[in-house]
């Protein structure tokens, strides 16, 4: 019994560990793939991004639901929406961006 409980307790632990929460801190200048950098800020209730140099918004709307991170992309070049989910660890942040039957992974790493 004592096993069982110690086991149940570690996978609690880890699972609340390895979530993803509300509080996670997305401010700060993060490096896309193209060697760009975005600034995020928090506005109201979410976090919004700007292609710095450019000052076009890149990110919108990034709020916690339902246990996940969602927001919307968008192209600097056309200005495209795209829906996403994102997840942060450590010093990147990893978007699933989705438009019709096209996925695609987007990583963003924290300036130092």
């Amino acid at each position: 019994m004592r096993n069982k409980l110690t086991i149940l307790v570690f996978a609690l632990l880890s699972i609340h560990l390895f979530s993803q929460s509300a509080a996670d801190d997305f401010e700060g200048q993060w490096k896309t793939e193209q060697k760009g950098v975005v600034a995020i800020s928090k506005k109201t209730n979410a976090f919004e991004g700007m292609l710095t140099g450019k000052n076009v918004i890149v990110l919108k709307d990034l709020h916690f639901e339902n246990g996940k991170w969602k927001c919307v992309l968008i192209r600097p070049k056309d200005g495209v929406e795209i829906n996403a989910t994102a997840t942060i660890k450590d010093d990147k942040i990893t978007f699933v961006a989705k438009k019709y039957f096209v996925t695609k992974t987007i990583t963003w790493t924290k300036k130092s």
